[in-house]
């Protein structure tokens, strides 16, 4: 009887062994076995990327204070201290844990600071904006949606960023568009707008 009951708990255990094999090689086929847009959207999006351009969807703004403005926000951060291309750039990876597209963008603007009511123009500074993002099963090849995002050692002044948002993603680029204020020098005033950044793939 004892030989019989040593065989019972024996195979039971080995019963719940092979239960629990049988459970995580399921969730790992599950796992491996991911929405084919998915992962077609990841190889599109993940990499590295360089700066493009930069617009300002208001009017023309006079940010290097030289009294003509415009809306291709290159032909004015080039004039102001502090600007150096090379330092606008953007990584995409993904967090496979969190199911969550990480965007580190550094960002041109330029900023400026209340001294004593009177507006000190600063010049240009980069911001390092971190977005997490989701992928939604929307549209032909699906869409992020923005979590939250925050910025890395913010550059506190009176331009701040108010909103942050991720769209146009191609196969070669995608797009972060930042509300924010800038300071118009020739008009001497604080003008609120959107910046929209174009990231290439490098």
């Amino acid at each position: 009887m004892k030989y019989i009951a040593d065989r019972l708990k024996t195979s039971t255990f080995l019963g719940l062994c092979l239960t629990i094999v049988m459970v995580t090689l399921a969730s790992c086929s599950d796992n491996s076995a991911e929405d084919p847009d998915l992962k077609r959207f990841k190889n599109r999006f993940c990499g590295d990327y360089q700066y493009s351009s930069a617009i300002w969807t208001g009017g023309n703004i006079d940010l290097d204070g030289d009294g003509t403005g415009h809306k291709n926000l290159d032909a004015e951060f080039q004039y102001c201290t502090g600007y150096n291309r090379q330092s606008a750039r953007a990584e995409v990876t993904y967090e496979d844990s969190e199911d969550t597209f990480r965007i580190n963008a550094y960002v041109p603007l330029f900023t400026a600071n209340d001294a004593d009511g009177k507006i000190d123009p600063v010049g240009i500074t980069f911001q390092h904006i971190i977005i997490n993002a989701r992928w939604m099963d929307i549209g032909d090849d699906g869409q992020i949606v923005v979590s939250e995002y925050f910025i890395e050692n913010p550059v506190y002044s009176i331009t701040d960023i108010i909103y942050v948002d991720v769209t146009s993603v191609t196969d070669d680029s995608f797009e972060v568009t930042v509300e924010c204020s800038l300071y118009d020098q020739h008009e001497d005033k604080l003008v609120e707008g959107t910046v929209i950044f174009t990231f290439t793939r490098k």
